[in-house]
């Protein structure tokens, strides 16, 4: 599996910057500072791992853009998703845009 970053992606109108940091294992977003953080610590020994990341912390972001997420105050730093079948196809849309971003790009016209 070949993964490369972006220095950024779009989701929806919002722009985040993709930051690299190798010396963590996980990821996070702040939708304040416009920032994507992932973890690349395992990169090399398990990149599907590093895959699942960049997925879930996409994934999450655009529900934050999309109104999905909710704060579940019943537990401290839960979220709750709240949408239908069609609000989800609009999620996987904007997420999916933004995934791409981290594949490498084949031209079939060759």
């Amino acid at each position: 599996m070949k993964i490369i970053f972006p220095k950024e992606i779009m989701l929806n109108c919002y722009r985040f910057d993709i930051i690299q940091d190798p010396e963590d294992g996980g990821g996070s977003f702040s939708f304040s500072q416009n920032k994507l953080t992932i973890g690349t610590k395992h990169l090399e020994k398990d990149p599907h791992a590093v895959w699942m990341i960049i997925c879930h912390e996409i994934f999450e972001a655009a529900a934050v853009v999309l109104n999905y997420r909710y704060d579940d105050p019943s537990v401290e730093g839960n979220w709750k998703f709240f949408m239908d079948h069609k609000e989800f196809e609009n999620l996987v849309a904007v997420a999916s845009f933004a995934i791409s971003k981290f594949v490498v790009q084949i031209d079939d016209e060759k």
